[in-house]
């Protein structure tokens, strides 16, 4: 498997002789894939567990009564890259940890896994442009838990239903839906890109989102005075943050009652 850095082109290979069966997973979307492979049984770490949907049912899949105490592993939290629990990584001694990459500079924190002897793996598939192009690492998974088989069956499936959607959509005659994105994180309303993953999931399903800039592959930041004049124009409002109701909503800025 090769990884290449969209930021300065290094690549990171790895070669593997088995399935792997015990892996720590910093992010998770890889969660995401594994459990699509139904290869959850792998994963003995994660982090920020209290915020993973698939905990659960991870959990529940641990036979209760085994005859072999590793299948009785719990899976443990491991803290985050800038505080990670480096003895807990130690100790669940992994095949291999999965982390993810936000620039170019290599973190202290795979420096330091580097220095302690745990392999590392720097999976990138969220700087990927199209949704399509993200599914595709489920082969990546499919090739470290010895399921390439699965993997292909997975992507294939996710491509044909997604291209069968987008087609069905484009043919349709119907009006382009202009869609207002998220709402202000510390005073700043963070707008994706053209080239985002999630602007291409909106024009493939009929939508074009508004403020969105072209030629740069980062989002980018817009006022409250531009959304709130750009949200006359919006047939919906997407991605509202932690608002679940409209009193929360009115709660971060009462403008949002326009």
């Amino acid at each position: 498997a090769i990884s290449i850095s969209p930021f300065d082109g290094s690549r990171d290979t790895l070669t593997i002789d088995r399935p792997l069966t015990n892996l720590i997973v910093m992010s998770t979307s890889h969660i995401g894939f594994l459990d699509a492979l139904d290869a959850l049984d792998c994963i003995s770490g994660v982090s920020g567990k209290d915020f993973v949907f698939q905990s659960q049912k991870v959990l529940a899949s641990r036979p209760s009564t085994p005859s072999d105490w590793n299948k009785m592993k719990t899976i443990v939290d491991v803290g985050y890259d800038a505080a990670p629990d480096y003895e807990t990584i130690m100790a669940l001694k992994p095949d291999l940890l999965l982390t993810y990459a936000v620039s170019g500079a290599k973190t202290s924190f795979v420096s330091k896994l580097e220095q302690l002897g745990i392999p590392v793996f720097i999976v990138n598939e969220h700087l990927e442009s199209h949704p399509l192009a993200r599914a595709a690492y489920v082969r990546l998974f499919g090739a470290l838990t010895g399921e390439m088989e699965a993997a292909d069956s997975v992507l294939a499936a996710v491509r044909s239903n997604y291209v069968s959607l987008a087609d069905s959509v484009s043919s349709s005659g119907s009006s382009v839906r202009k869609v207002l994105l998220n709402i202000p994180y510390n005073d700043q309303w963070f707008v994706p890109s053209r080239e985002s993953y999630l602007t291409a999931m909106i024009r493939d399903a009929g939508g074009s989102v508004l403020g969105s800039e072209p030629g740069r592959a980062a989002s980018s930041v817009m006022s409250l005075e531009k959304a709130y004049s750009l949200s006359k124009e919006a047939d919906c409002w997407l991605n509202t943050g932690w608002c679940q109701t409209m009193k929360q909503l009115l709660g971060v800025n009462p403008l949002f009652e326009d």
